[in-house]
């Protein structure tokens, strides 16, 4: 089952890590596609979202 507040809690997440220029995730990532995809709220697959494609990279 999806939790709306646990996608929410790791895309916050995310966005933080990717943004944050201390982060080694910030030279991996282009943060401003790595924040366009969170934004989207689009499923990228038929179950799956972007919270689930950015999971790995949460804190």
């Amino acid at each position: 089952m999806r939790d709306p507040w646990y996608d929410a809690v790791v895309l916050s997440g995310v966005d933080k890590l990717v943004v944050d220029e201390t982060s080694p995730l910030h030279r991996l990532f282009d943060p401003d596609r790595v924040r366009a995809l969170i934004e989207s709220g689009n499923r990228t697959m038929t179950h799956v979202d972007a919270a689930h494609l950015v999971l790995p990279l949460s804190p």
